[in-house]
């Protein structure tokens, strides 16, 4: 029944995690499109900058024939070309971001489990194994309370300013939504470490929001908050982040678990909750 219960939650956070790449996708494809609207006429005239003394200087000329001309302040052809560079630059991002996010949704579609469980299903009369033999009980020397309360772990000690939230058990974090996840976890009794580094073969290092151990498998897993998918350098870090995972070879739903906002960006407590207990196997 474990399993079944994990097997749901691959299929369903690999649905979800699959379903916001493909928002993603298509925002950055009106993004394209919009460009490639507004960059149909290229400016007639060409304009040069230079700074002496601290300060900018723009000058103006419709051809190579003519002498530059210094640009007024508020000059619309210099407003013309600005918007026309930006527009350039924005297109060559959205360009490239559609070629990771394709890349990511397609890596993703076939990714396979590495469950032993599902996987000793599928073997041949004869072969099965008899996993209750403690095949997955690796980690069964840890105790958990006592890992969880170690505070002298590898921790990532960038941007501490970030941390304005504060926790039931008093550890500081950066959203609220990790707050929320931090207080279900303490409920649950489910110890964990926060923004504790990842460091794997063929220098892949990540920073989960949370390390957990599973109570059934003692395997550790992942648990990433996604609280701000509408800003695009974070979306941006995001697709980075599951490539990563991937090539690491952590599935989403088994390994690791995405949770992410309501469309309303409010935070579903009941929801995540419910979440984190079938990942967990609770």
């Amino acid at each position: 029944m474990v399993y079944f219960y994990s097997f749901l939650l691959y299929n369903f956070s690999m649905k979800i995690l699959i379903e916001r790449l493909k928002e993603l996708l298509a925002r950055e494809q009106r993004i394209l499109n919009y460009c490639d609207h507004n960059l149909k006429d290229e400016p007639k005239n060409k304009m040069r900058a230079e700074t002496k003394k601290g300060r900018t200087y723009r000058y103006i000329r419709k051809s190579e024939d003519e002498e530059w001309q210094t640009a007024q302040a508020g000059d619309y052809r210099v407003k013309a070309i600005q918007r026309y560079k930006l527009l350039k630059r924005i297109r060559r991002s959205a360009m490239w971001n559609i070629e990771c996010i394709t890349k990511a949704i397609v890596s993703l579609q076939k990714f396979q489990s590495t469950d032993p469980a599902r996987i000793n299903e599928k073997l041949p009369v004869g072969y099965t194994a008899e996993l209750s033999d403690g095949f997955l009980d690796a980690l069964d020397s840890i105790d958990v309370e006592r890992w969880a309360l170690e505070q002298d772990y590898d921790k990532y000690d960038g941007y501490p300013e970030g941390k304005i939230h504060t926790a039931r058990c008093g550890i500081m974090m950066r959203s609220r939504g990790e707050v929320i996840i931090a207080n279900i976890l303490d409920r649950i009794e489910i110890g964990f470490r926060y923004e504790q580094w990842l460091r794997l073969p063929h220098d892949i290092n990540l920073v989960p929001d949370f390390t957990v151990i599973d109570p059934v498998t003692h395997k550790f897993k992942y648990i990433e908050y996604c609280g701000m998918m509408g800003d695009p350098d974070y979306s941006k870090d995001f697709v980075r982040k599951i490539n990563k995972y991937r090539k690491a070879g952590l599935i989403p739903g088994i390994d690791v678990l995405f949770l992410f906002d309501t469309d309303d960006n409010g935070v579903d407590e009941p929801e995540l909750e419910k979440a984190i207990r079938i990942f967990m196997h609770m």
